[in-house]
């Protein structure tokens, strides 16, 4: 017997069917363009910086070993294709963030759009006995639900966070796929479910998830049994299970970070914490303080709860199916993040991006039922059958206006740390993050404030002591910033960015020589440090030893081959020692980077007219002069006597 009525299945692709699918995404598309449409001018903030603005991996297509083999300290580390879709970013806007913005939008759009799919064809499937319309109404209301729903807000407008709805939207091609191979050309559609989830293994973890929710679903909506389903499409389900190597390949990069036992313990609190976010999306918070359980009554009391959850589950799973698939689906779905993979922080909001809809499908599910129900003892017709449309339309655009509101906070790294502070007066990691917001929009003071706050809090946040630091130094109070510094580096050994603003507050002195050191040891201690390399080649540079500042700008360039002040620095050290035409190629590949910079051609000026190409200075000095540039010292002077 085939898994799905041919009835059903062709209603799905009929042509008399195509404009109510065709309206439901234009609605959906609608709602998702007005939630999100002040969240495109967002800044880049907390883990966008390490991942995105000083991420080496991302600046050229040209090297794709380096886009698919991120580095492991980095939101990206372990996931190639979230790297590869930062890095078509910045081919096309550089750093400038209206197109990351639009990605995710666009990752969060086509997700929808799947849900609205994958929903609209399980309820037209035999078991379930939905009619046309119906169907559409439900899985429509469901999709904008979701895709406007606030919780949804830290997976769409916080860039990085992309790994999370890019690898929903796998995740759920993934399944509908499996769907589609079911009532026809099941090769096809079974060889693209098994690409998109391979894909999704490379994009996060969490897609490990994925061939046990499709072989559930199929047990409970298309074969009827674990033993039909395995029987009919073992193929693919090998298929599926063997993309796991991908995961466990990856894995190898990104190192666990807590103990699992107390994260574990922690968890049944946090996730009692989303389903209240769920139901109520207020307050949001971009950056949680959650204390680990420490105590019986940390863990016994959510723990109570959650297992009493779980045992629902496991009975639904027997005695209704239904249910018990969109339950276990929210518990499996979350299971990584929330039991199996212990990491620093144990609760973020944008892990319910794609458990999110198993519960909104519960919830309208639920009401739909209830509502049919009471139509039947009461007359049909009248306001009673427009009341779903209305209470659903209410629903919709109240959260609409709530996520609207939400990306309101995402405007400055300002607003939003000043928010985190605000909601979490014990939370030292945001008045950090405050304080650097601050110092980086030039209110030095102010962010001064912000860290003394954060090390009352935690005195032993060594980044805090750090950054104060960096502060301090803008203000030209050197030894109050070294013992900030040495601080620091008493509380965290090792610490490659304490040596490097010390080097920093060396060289601002001038003592280059003591800069020298720290800025060695940066490098030592965090190889892929771009800044510290860089800042190593320049006090090379300033000290004229040239062949060192080489040797340390072609380390600099070889993390950012675009890195356009060591191209520059690396052609005045070629230069100095003669080698001309390497240091011709420097300045002529730094015009190229930065077209309207003076100083590529005022040195390249000053260089050509060294090698006596008079013609080809005049050209570059007469550009660096429209520039507005200043011309090396005497050039213009001694072209002009050449001219004579």
């Amino acid at each position: 017997m085939p898994d799905i009525d041919a009835r059903a299945s062709d209603a799905c692709t009929s042509p008399a069917r195509r404009w109510p699918t065709l309206l439901a995404g234009g609605a959906i598309a609608l709602a998702v363009a007005l939630a999100y449409a002040n969240s495109l001018a967002g800044p880049f903030v907390l883990d966008d910086i390490g991942s995105i603005t000083n991420n080496p991996t991302i600046r050229s297509l040209a090297a794709p070993g380096r886009v698919f083999s991120p580095s492991a300290p980095l939101t990206v580390g372990g996931r190639p294709v979230v790297n590869a879709s930062l890095a078509v970013n910045y081919a096309v806007s550089k750093l400038d963030v209206w197109s990351y913005h639009l990605v995710n939008l666009l990752i969060h759009l086509a997700a929808a759009w799947l849900l609205l799919a994958v929903v609209r064809r399980t309820l037209l499937l035999p078991r379930l006995r939905f009619g046309q319309a119906e169907a559409m109404w439900l899985a429509t209301a469901i999709a904008l639900i979701w895709a406007v729903h606030p919780l949804q807000t830290s997976a769409v407008t916080y860039v990085i966070q992309r790994a999370e709805s890019l690898m929903a939207l796998l995740y759920l091609l993934t399944l509908y796929c499996v769907i589609r191979s079911a009532s026809g050309r099941p090769q096809l559609w079974g060889a693209l479910a098994v690409v998109a989830c391979a894909a999704g293994m490379a994009t996060k973890e969490v897609t490990v998830t994925a061939p046990v929710i499709v072989l559930l679903y199929d047990r409970t909506f298309l074969a009827g049994s674990w033993r039909a389903a395995l029987r009919r499409r073992w193929l693919l389900y090998a298929a599926l299970a063997a993309t796991w190597a991908i995961v466990l390949a990856l894995l190898s990069q990104t190192p666990g970070q807590m103990h699992p036992l107390r994260y574990a313990a922690t968890q049944p609190g946090v996730v009692l914490h989303y389903l209240r976010l769920t139901v109520w999306p207020d307050p949001l918070v971009f950056y949680y303080a959650w204390p680990l359980a420490r105590t019986a009554a940390d863990i016994v009391g959510p723990g109570i709860i959650i297992a009493a959850l779980l045992a629902a589950t496991v009975w639904a799973l027997w005695r209704r199916p239904v249910w018990g698939f969109l339950a276990a689906s929210f518990f499996v779905i979350l299971a990584p993040t929330s039991t199996l993979m212990p990491i620093d922080d144990p609760i973020f909001e944008h892990r319910m991006y794609l458990p999110l809809a198993s519960l909104v499908v519960m919830a309208v599910c639920a009401a739909w039922a209830g509502w049919r129900r009471l139509r039947r003892g009461a007359q049909a017709g009248g306001a009673m059958a427009s009341a779903p449309a209305v209470v659903a339309m209410l629903l919709i655009v109240a959260l609409g206006v709530r996520t609207h509101l939400r990306n309101r906070d995402y405007r400055s790294d300002i607003s939003l740390w000043r928010q985190v502070a605000e909601q979490q007066p014990g939370n030292a990691k945001a008045f950090n993050n405050l304080g650097l917001a601050l110092v980086t929009g030039g209110q030095v003071r102010e962010g001064i404030v912000a860290y003394d706050q954060a090390i009352e809090v935690m005195p032993t946040l060594a980044r805090a002591y750090v950054n104060r630091a960096v502060a301090y130094k803008e203000l030209h109070r050197y030894r109050t910033a070294l013992l900030d510094v040495e601080r620091a580096m008493t509380l965290e050994k090792d610490y490659a960015n304490a040596y490097h603003v010390r080097g920093d507050i060396h060289s601002a002195r001038g003592h280059l020589r003591a800069a020298l050191i720290d800025y060695k040891q940066a490098v030592s201690l965090g190889p892929g440090r771009i800044d510290s390399s860089f800042a190593l080649a320049l006090c090379h540079f300033e000290l004229d030893q040239h062949r060192q500042a080489i040797k340390a700008c072609t380390n600099t360039l070889s993390l950012a081959p675009d890195h356009l002040k060591g191209h520059l620095v690396r052609g005045l050290s070629l230069q100095e020692i003669g080698l001309y035409d390497r240091a011709e190629a420097d300045f002529s590949r730094a015009a190229r980077l930065a077209p309207n910079d003076p100083r590529a051609f005022g040195w390249r000026a000053a260089l050509r007219h060294q090698r006596k190409q008079y013609d080809l200075a005049r050209a570059d000095l007469n550009r660096c002069q429209a520039l507005g540039g200043k011309a090396p010292e005497g050039l213009a002077a001694a072209l002009a006597r050449v001219g004579q």
